[in-house]
């Protein structure tokens, strides 16, 4: 979900490449989001908080390998997912790259290329001969 406008992690330029989550309303989680934001948690606080996806791991995503591919326009997050990650680091790096590897295309040459022609019916027959 997308309902801020800006990061509310200290520091945090807000440049994600997913999306800003919002504050969830369970208080158990909310209470692990507020700690992460604040270290203590304030008498008030606006509830309009948002973080973006920068701050959270890989695992937290439930769409992150088709996010990435380009089959999802936004990141969900998994039910539980809290921010761990201070420091903003770009979600695009080279998962995909390492995970897949081009092994050929339709159109490159065989690897082992059989040059024969086919043989007909009789060549492999049992030659045996008529008295």
């Amino acid at each position: 979900m997308s309902h801020g406008r800006y990061c509310s992690v200290p520091g945090c330029t807000g440049n994600a490449v997913g999306t800003f989550h919002c504050l969830p309303k369970e208080p158990n989680i909310q209470r692990a989001w507020l700690m992460f934001l604040y270290n203590k948690i304030p008498v008030s606080f606006n509830m309009k908080l948002s973080v973006c996806s920068n701050h959270f791991t890989p695992d937290c995503f439930e769409n992150l390998g088709q996010f990435q591919e380009g089959f999802s326009a936004r990141l969900l997050l998994k039910r539980g997912a809290v921010p761990t990650m201070l420091t903003s680091l770009p979600q695009t790096s080279n998962v995909t790259s390492q995970r897949t590897k081009d092994a050929c295309c339709q159109t490159d040459p065989p690897r082992l290329a059989s040059r024969g022609t086919q043989l007909s019916a009789t060549t492999l027959r049992p030659h045996l001969r008529s008295k």
